[in-house]
C-alpha cells in the first residue's frame, strides 16, 4: 500500500465506500499537495486542460444561441468525442490518457445528444482533474469554485487559438455545428480526430502557452505559490533533460527553497506514516475475517503479526515527529500512532476509520465495507505491470517512496510540453478507465 493516491480518491480497494477510508486526513494530504506543487490539482498532460477548456468554450456558445448546456457536460463530452476517436483510430488499444474504452467500445450513436449522457462515458472523467488547474493557472476566471461558473480568460483563450490554429477551419466552429444538432461525419474527420487526440501532444505554441501559465499563473494568485510551482518545475525539467528522476532522498535539488524541500520530505513520511496506519487496520479486519464471530476484544491478547504492524507504525510515527514540521494535524495524527500503548493506537485508529471498522466500547465490530478476506478486494496493479500504452520503449524509473503525486504529474506534463510524454508512460498514474 506504499502508493495510494495523495488525493480524496484512493485506489478502489474493495465496493465503493472502502476508497474513501481516509481516516479523516483529507485536509492534510491536500495541504501537502500543494505544498508540493501550488495549483497543479491532478492534470499531467496538456489535453487534460485543453478539452476543459474546449467544453466551457462550447457551453459559452450554446448560451448565446439560448440553448442552455452546462460546462461540466460540454466538457465530458469533448473528453469523451477525443477519447472514443482516438481508441477507433488505435483499434481500441489501452492507454493511460484515454478513459471508456470498455463503456464505449460498442457504442455506435455519435451525435451530440447521445454522447453526453452520463451512461454513455465514465463517471470520473479527466475532467475532474482539471478544476483547481484552471483558475490557478489563469486559464479562466469564475466567482466560486464550481466548473459550471467558469468562463473563460485571455490565456485560455490563448490556448484553444494556437492549439487548433494549425487546421484550416475552425475546430470550435465545426464542433459548435455537432453540439447544435447538425449531424458531423466524426469517424471520417481524420483532422478532427488528430486535434482532439489525447495521445498527441499540444502544438508547440500552445505548449509555449500553457507553460507560460504554469510559471505566470493567475493575477490573483499568492506570489510565493507561483515562485513553488516554478522551482518546481526548472527542477523537473533539470531531470527530464537528464532522463532521470528522484530515486531517493539523499540529497535536496538545487532548484527548491529548503522550506520547499522540508515539505516534500515531511509529505513522504506522513504518508508512509499513512500507508502503515493503513496496513494495521487490515491486518485487523484480516483477523477478523478468520473468526467465527468477526469481532475482536481490544483488551485480549493482541496476535503476533497485529503487534509487529504496530511496532512498524510507532516507528515511522516517530520518525514523522523527528521532522519537526510545523504542521499541526499532521502532528497530532503523528503522536497518536507514536504511542507507546498498542492499545491506544488501535483505538485511535478505530475512531477514525468506522466504515471498515468501528469500536463499540471495547469491542471491535465490523463496518459497512467490511470484508474480512482481504484477498477478495481489488487492488492495481502496480506501475511497473501496467500497459504503457502505444508500446514505445519507455523509461522505467521509480521516484522517491512517498513524493508527491503532484511532482511526478508536474514531471509527466513538462515532459509532454517537449514531446516526449510517450518515453515516461511507466511513470503515468492508472485510472480505472470504467468508472
Amino acid at each position: 500500500m506504499s502508493q495510494l493516491m495523495w488525493g480524496l480518491l484512493g485506489p478502489d480497494l474493495a465496493a465503493g465506500t472502502r476508497r474513501i477510508r481516509t481516516l479523516g486526513l483529507g485536509d492534510i494530504v491536500r495541504d501537502f499537495n500543494e505544498k508540493a506543487v501550488p495549483g497543479l490539482g491532478g492534470v499531467w498532460f496538456g489535453k487534460q486542460l485543453l478539452l476543459a477548456l474546449l467544453g466551457i468554450a462550447l457551453a459559452g456558445r450554446a448560451a448565446r444561441r439560448d440553448q442552455r448546456l452546462a460546462n461540466i457536460r460540454c466538457a465530458n463530452t469533448m473528453e469523451a468525442l477525443a477519447c472514443y476517436l482516438a481508441l477507433h483510430g488505435n483499434h481500441w488499444t489501452g492507454d493511460p490518457r484515454l478513459r471508456g474504452l470498455s463503456k464505449m467500445r460498442n457504442q455506435t450513436d455519435l451525435g451530440f445528444d447521445n454522447m453526453s449522457r452520463p451512461a454513455f462515458y465514465v463517471t470520473q472523467p479527466m475532467r475532474m482533474a482539471t478544476v483547481q488547474a484552471l483558475p490557478a493557472l489563469g486559464l479562466v476566471t469564475s466567482h466560486s469554485a464550481r466548473f459550471n461558473a467558469y468562463v473563460i480568460d485571455t490565456p485560455g483563450q490563448d490556448l484553444l487559438d494556437t492549439a487548433f490554429q494549425p487546421y484550416r477551419k475552425s475546430i470550435t466552429d465545426v464542433l459548435d455545428s455537432w453540439v447544435a444538432g447538425q449531424p458531423l461525419n466524426l469517424l471520417g474527420n481524420s483532422k478532427l480526430a488528430q486535434a482532439l487526440s489525447p495521445l498527441l501532444p499540444l502544438p508547440k505554441h500552445a505548449a509555449a502557452v500553457l507553460k507560460n501559465a504554469l510559471l505566470q499563473g493567475a493575477t490573483q494568485e499568492a506570489l510565493a505559490d507561483k515562485q513553488r510551482r516554478r522551482a518546481a518545475l526548472a527542477w523537473v525539467e533539470r531531470l527530464r533533460q537528464e532522463k532521470t528522476l528522484l530515486t531517493d532522498w539523499a540529497q535536496a535539488p538545487a532548484e527548491l527553497a529548503p522550506e520547499h524541500w522540508h515539505d516534500l520530505r515531511a509529505g513522504a513520511e506522513f504518508f508512509r506514516l499513512r500507508d502503515l496506519a493503513l496496513a494495521v487496520l487490515d491486518e485487523l479486519e484480516q483477523i477478523m475475517g478468520n473468526t467465527a464471530q468477526a469481532m475482536f476484544a481490544l483488551d485480549g491478547p493482541l496476535p503476533l503479526s497485529l503487534t509487529g504492524s504496530l511496532q512498524r507504525l510507532r516507528g515511522q510515527g516517530q520518525a514523522y515527529l523527528a521532522l519537526a514540521h510545523p504542521h499541526p494535524a499532521a502532528r497530532g495524527f503523528a503522536q497518536q500512532c507514536a504511542h507507546d500503548d498498542d492499545r491506544q493506537i488501535l483505538a485511535a485508529l478505530l475512531a477514525r476509520d468506522g466504515r471498515v471498522l468501528r469500536l463499540l466500547g471495547r469491542s471491535v465490530l465490523p463496518g459497512a465495507a467490511f470484508i474480512g478476506d482481504l484477498q477478495l478486494a481489488s487492488y492495481p496493479l502496480p506501475d511497473s505491470q501496467s500497459p504503457a500504452g502505444d508500446g514505445e520503449q519507455t523509461t522505467q524509473a521509480s521516484w522517491a517512496e512517498g513524493i508527491s503525486e503532484r511532482i511526478s504529474n508536474l514531471f509527466l506534463l513538462n515532459a509532454d510540453l517537449h514531446g516526449e510524454l510517450d518515453l515516461w508512460l511507466g511513470n503515468a498514474p492508472q485510472e480505472d478507465e470504467t468508472r
